[in-house]
C-alpha cells in the first residue's frame, strides 16, 4: 500500500496536475479562439455595412451631380440661343445704322447740290 501511495505521489499525481494545467491552458486558448472568430465576423459585418452606406451615399451624390450637370447644360444651351439672338439683333441694328448713314450722306450731298444750283 505504501508503494502504491509512493507511485501515486511521485508519478501519477504530478502527471495529473500537468495534464490539468495543460487542459486549462487549452480551454483558455480554445475560448480565446472562439472569441477571436466571433470578433472577426463582427468586424467583417461592420466593414460590409460601412461599404454599403458609402456606396449608397456615393450613388446619391453622383445622381445629384448628374442632375446639376444637366441643369448647367440646359442653361448653357439657353445662353447660347440668347447669344445668337443678340448677335443677330446687333447685326440688324448695324445694318440699319449703316443704311441710315448712307441715306444721311445722300441727303447731305443732295442739299449741298441744291445750294449750288
Amino acid at each position: 500500500m505504501e508503494e502504491i501511495q509512493k507511485i501515486l505521489d511521485e508519478d501519477i499525481t504530478p502527471t495529473l496536475e500537468k495534464l490539468r494545467k495543460e487542459r486549462a491552458a487549452y480551454m483558455a486558448w480554445s475560448s480565446g479562439n472562439v472569441e477571436k472568430e466571433r470578433l472577426e465576423r463582427f468586424c467583417t459585418a461592420w466593414d460590409f455595412t460601412q461599404a454599403e452606406e458609402t456606396t449608397k451615399a456615393s450613388t446619391s451624390q453622383a445622381m445629384e451631380m448628374e442632375e446639376e450637370m444637366q441643369g448647367m447644360e440646359n442653361k448653357i444651351a439657353e445662353l447660347e440661343a440668347e447669344k445668337k439672338s443678340k448677335q443677330a439683333e446687333i447685326k440688324m441694328l448695324q445694318q440699319a445704322k449703316d443704311a441710315d448713314s448712307v441715306c444721311m450722306c445722300v441727303c447731305v450731298y443732295m442739299l449741298c447740290m441744291c445750294e449750288y444750283v
